[in-house]
């Protein structure tokens, strides 16, 4: 499958999950033709986590990880690349305030062991948020340019905390 455009940059992990995915199917068609009930039960898991894998790269754990992509995709995909320094901007605080839901967002107990990673990780994406509505203030292009490059950089490591 192709990834819509807000999904281009996740294309390779895709293809590459959906491979893995094929592997597990084939492992699993193989477990299940033998009497070994602890090899289906193995193969089954694998399977398993391999869908999940693919449903985490395009769908993220916390509704508060994708309303601050939503945001981030057309900044950096969009406006960045047209030097429309002016709707960035426009955007930097809607991105702090999303960055600040996404600090103070409720962890799912299912998420606990990975609490403190992505508070420590959703800390800094606030303060890479709180950089750019400082330096758009300033007007000084390069260094929006470098603030927005170091916001996605600190949205990348969030999203990490899910692998």
């Amino acid at each position: 499958a192709k990834l819509p455009g807000i999904l281009r940059d996740k294309q390779a992990a895709w293809n590459k999950g959906v491979e893995a995915l094929k592997k597990s199917v084939e492992d699993y068609r193989a477990a299940a033709s033998g009497p070994d009930n602890a090899a289906l039960l193995q193969a089954a898991e694998k399977l398993h986590s391999r869908f999940e894998s693919l449903l985490r790269l395009i769908s993220p754990v916390l509704p508060e990880v994708d309303l601050f992509h939503q945001t981030l995709y057309v900044v950096y995909h969009r406006h960045l690349p047209n030097k429309e320094f002016d709707k960035i901007a426009t955007a930097a605080e809607e991105l702090r305030a999303k960055a600040e839901k996404l600090l103070n967002a409720r962890i799912p107990v299912w998420l606990k062991d990975k609490a403190e990673s992505l508070k420590t990780a959703a800390a800094a994406l606030l303060a890479a948020a709180e950089e750019l509505c400082a330096t758009v203030k300033a007007k000084d292009n390069p260094a929006v340019e470098k603030a927005v490059e170091n916001l996605h950089a600190r949205y990348k490591a969030v999203e990490s905390v899910f692998d």
